[in-house]
């Protein structure tokens, strides 16, 4: 069969008239959300953005990880966690290891406690929703910690197979000391991804060192000026796709002469009735050096728009302080823009 469309009314027993009726199997409703939520057959995915804390991961004290509530998908099913599980991250006996927090699907007849993968998994202090001491029920998904390799501390790979389907949210380091350091952030969200924006400068450049805006009018190329303190402006609404992780950085191009540019970012948010820049912040001058190749694109000053809200208004400042011995390219300096990345939905 090519084709089949669910759900459909109950029809038993089995009639070969009605091939689309009920009742369904669980991969047919694992493909169903893989059409639905993951938007392709792969099945790496993770927590839903749109979905209480989103299986957030912290550490609040000592070897203690903290799994906030969420949803995640994984393997065909999706676990539902509507409250924080603990764990408490097993102390390694060399000087440190590296581990992942991981949903884990177990698509089998038994309990599963790591053991028929040949790998180490470590269960929350409330085993309530576990099996036995620590184990994941049949034909279950939970949240565990996958341990990282006993003798050199490097991570585990994740299992992936039809019995068993690990996705990791977030991975970290512990020490022999119970130290948790390093904590990272490795979660794909099902209902989201990353998106690009690229947002025009606003006419012109301003040279602060002459205290008066050059006019450029309908011109490909903004030049910041060498010699010069100069600043280019752009704006752009916040999309309301916006999710988090939103930064901002200059795109700048090099014609002739290498070395580096001294430059700042800073960005202003409001929306209308408030002050422009009621949320703000910079990423501070700095010398970085510019694509060594003439006519290559060369993105500076990467800054968090963190505190932005959906449909703000943002106001984004470039400064090119050539003035400054810490600039070092001899010569003006193509604006291109500036590129916005961000978390978004889907």
């Amino acid at each position: 069969m090519t084709q089949f469309s669910l759900p459909q009314q109950n029809e038993e027993p089995p009639n070969p008239t009605f091939v689309d009726s009920g009742p369904y199997p669980r991969d047919d409703w694992a493909q169903k959300l893989i059409i639905e939520w993951v938007g392709d057959a792969v099945t790496t995915r993770g927590p839903f953005a749109k979905y209480l804390n989103r299986l957030n991961v912290t550490n609040p004290a000592g070897a203690t990880i903290n799994v906030d509530t969420g949803a995640g998908y994984c393997g065909g099913s999706i676990l539902d966690n509507n409250a924080v599980v603990a764990f408490t991250a097993n102390t390694p006996g060399i000087p440190s290891r590296t581990d992942k927090v991981v949903l884990v699907e177990n698509n089998t007849n038994a309990v599963y406690d790591g053991t028929a993968s040949g790998v180490i998994l470590d269960f929350p202090t409330v085993l309530t929703d576990y099996k036995g001491a620590a184990s994941i029920p049949e034909h279950a998904c939970r949240l565990a910690i996958l341990r990282g390799d006993a003798a050199t501390g490097n991570p585990t790979a994740l299992i992936q197979n039809s019995s068993y389907w690990m996705i990791e949210l977030f991975r970290f380091t512990i020490s022999s000391g119970a130290v948790v350091s390093n904590l990272i952030d490795n979660r794909d969200y099902v209902d989201a991804e990353n998106k690009v924006l690229f947002v025009m400068p606003a006419g012109g450049e301003e040279s602060l060192t002459d205290l008066l805006p050059t006019i450029l009018g309908l011109t490909a190329v903004i030049k910041l000026e060498d010699v010069k303190d100069t600043t280019v402006v752009g704006r752009f609404i916040v999309p309301s796709d916006y999710i988090a992780d939103m930064t901002a950085e200059g795109i700048l191009m090099r014609r002739t002469s290498a070395g580096n540019v001294y430059c700042d970012l800073r960005w202003g948010a409001a929306k209308c009735g408030q002050l422009y820049n009621v949320r703000n912040g910079a990423a501070g001058f700095a010398a970085e050096s510019i694509a060594s190749t003439a006519n290559y694109y060369s993105c500076h000053r990467q800054t968090s728009l963190a505190t932005v809200l959906k449909n703000d208004i943002v106001e984004l400042t470039f400064e090119r302080d050539a003035i400054n011995a810490a600039d070092t390219v001899s010569e003006d300096l193509p604006f291109v823009g500036f590129q916005i990345e961000y978390l978004g939905y889907r």
